[in-house]
């Protein structure tokens, strides 16, 4: 019987091993996933950004197409309202200054 009752015993041993090699690799993995997880979101905001801020340039030069302003709208759709406003609001403010682009461009940095 203690035969067996050993076995049993380094059969959990082995078992307890192997699920905590197993849990430790699954959460570095998670860690390793969460972190480009985040800089996929941070690149994406990025792009975002700057889409909104060249179609607002380009409404604001007149030279919006009908694509351009629905694939617009579709981003102001997923962007915080405010964004897509202060946006606009900046683009108006430097056109009626005479600032053109690179006045944009300074207020994005």
């Amino acid at each position: 019987m203690s035969e067996i009752q050993a076995s049993s015993t380094e059969l959990t041993s082995q078992y307890i091993a192997q699920i905590t090699g197993d849990l430790e690799r699954n959460t570095k993995e998670q860690e390793r996933i969460g972190v480009e997880v985040e800089a996929l979101q941070e690149q994406l905001r990025t792009l975002q950004h700057d889409h909104t801020v060249l179609v607002n340039m380009q409404q604001a030069l007149g030279g919006a197409s009908p694509a351009a302003e629905a694939a617009h709208q579709g981003r102001c759709v997923r962007a915080p309202p405010s964004c897509c406003r202060a946006q606009a609001e900046q683009v108006e403010e430097d056109r009626r200054r005479g600032c053109g682009q690179g006045g944009v461009q300074e207020a994005r940095r």
